[in-house]
């Protein structure tokens, strides 16, 4: 299963540059046997274009690595393979065009460290074991959001809206929630140390099992009586 969205590259012998791809974790094995000609089955390169915007060439073996060399696709950079300029180009005018979207199910295990997603709409997103250590998430909406063992560690979330979202097992290490709404969040066993707490509502929240150690803004009652409850 690709990790985001799978595309299929086939380079003819003569004629542009075609994409194939379909919104979802389609595999690369199923968009070639549902989509692409048998025939050009030896002319293809295969993409993994994961949330936000980030395209990767697919080539875990020799092979693959020199069709993509021989169909003019990649090019050795000073990291290894890497997609050449014009193709990345040519594959972000198919999406633009409408050729592939995102929807809520093709985040999960997503790359998302760092990332801008300031006030970004992710409403009931999959983003199960997502890497999302570092990103900026203010007031986005992450409401019903199921986060299970996603990594937030250092994560900016002041303001966003948590509630109901499932974080259990979650890593919130040195997280900001400041203002955060979670409101009857699962936050089972979620890792909150040195989590930046003030002003959050935590209604409801289910906190059995979570990592207190040094967290700010939770009166020390309450976290004695969330350690009661282990």
């Amino acid at each position: 299963m690709c990790v985001g969205i799978g595309i299929v590259v086939v380079v003819p012998e003569d004629g542009p540059m075609q994409f194939f791809g379909r919104t979802g974790n389609s595999s690369h094995d199923t968009i070639l046997h549902e989509m692409v000609p048998i025939e050009l089955h030896n002319r293809v390169a295969k993409i993994e274009y994961t949330y936000p915007h980030a395209l990767r060439l697919d080539a875990p073996d020799e092979v693959c690595r020199q069709m993509a060399l021989d169909l003019g696709v990649a090019e050795t950079g000073p990291f290894g393979l890497q997609l050449k300029t014009g193709v990345v180009e040519a594959i972000q005018r198919w999406i633009g065009t409408g050729g592939i979207a995102f929807t809520a199910s093709t985040l999960q295990k997503a790359d998302l460290r760092g990332a801008n997603l300031r006030g970004a709409n992710l409403r009931y997103a999959d983003l199960r074991e997502a890497d999302l250590w570092g990103a900026d998430l203010r007031e986005a909406d992450l409401q019903g959001a199921d986060l299970w063992r996603a990594n937030l560690r250092e994560a900016n979330l002041q303001g966003a809206d948590l509630r109901e979202a499932n974080l259990r097992e979650a890593n919130l290490q040195g997280a900001d929630l400041q203002g955060a709404d979670l409101w009857r969040a699962n936050l089972r066993e979620a890792n909150l140390q040195k989590a930046d707490l003030r002003g959050a509502n935590l209604q409801g929240a289910n906190l059995r099992g979570a990592d207190l150690e040094n967290v700010i803004g939770l009166d020390r009652n309450i976290i004695d009586r969330i350690k009661g409850m282990i």
